[in-house]
């Protein structure tokens, strides 16, 4: 059966200290707009708590049409999955269905082995170099910085379970939050 999951990843390299801070400002924010509830439960079925959706947590959604999936919110409020998870330490999130291309640099665009970047990535996530150097340039790039259309490494990143999909404009204020940080918006079927 499965669910839908939308990572929206931070790209910048962000120390755990700084992505706590920037995590705690926006969900002042996201409570503030109703769009999250300021209350947690265990509806992400993954590690720790989550957040409720709020009243209004379409306004960060593309227009969903009347009666289509998660389009009232009191039947998804009665969802068992529908939260938003926050991570503040370095982590893989992936869409598994989703298509695996290898990486591009983000400096010269060359392809990059997908699986010698994520061996490296696992690397950072358990306290390793928070870089990797392009076997084409040579150049160093912070993990973060690499995105992928699929998954990504990131310090700071805002996890939804079945939520509708976000609009350009949710995404464009969210950015300028976080100091006008580069996103990595991505989703699927997990």
């Amino acid at each position: 059966m499965g669910y839908w999951a939308d990572a929206i990843i931070d790209c910048e390299e962000t120390s755990p200290e700084r992505a706590r801070e920037l995590a705690a400002s926006i969900i002042g924010w996201l409570v503030d707009a109703r769009i999250i509830e300021d209350r947690q439960c265990d509806g992400c079925m993954r590690d720790g708590p989550c957040y409720l959706p709020g009243p209004a947590y379409q306004t960060a959604c593309k227009e969903v049409p009347p009666g289509f999936g998660n389009s009232k919110y009191e039947s998804f409020l009665e969802a068992g999955l529908n939260g938003m998870r926050v991570v503040t330490s370095p982590q893989f999130l992936f869409n598994s269905s989703g298509a695996f291309p290898d990486m591009r640099c983000p400096r010269c665009d060359a392809e990059v082995d997908l699986g010698v970047f994520c061996d490296e990535g696992a690397k950072w996530t358990e306290g390793g170099p928070d870089t990797f150097e392009c076997p084409h340039c040579k150049a160093a790039s912070p993990i973060p910085a690499w995105s992928h259309p699929s998954a990504g490494f990131a310090t700071l990143a805002f996890e939804f379970f079945n939520w509708p999909e976000f609009s350009s404009d949710f995404l464009a204020e969210l950015s300028r939050r976080l100091g006008g940080h580069r996103l990595n918006y991505f989703g699927g079927r997990q």
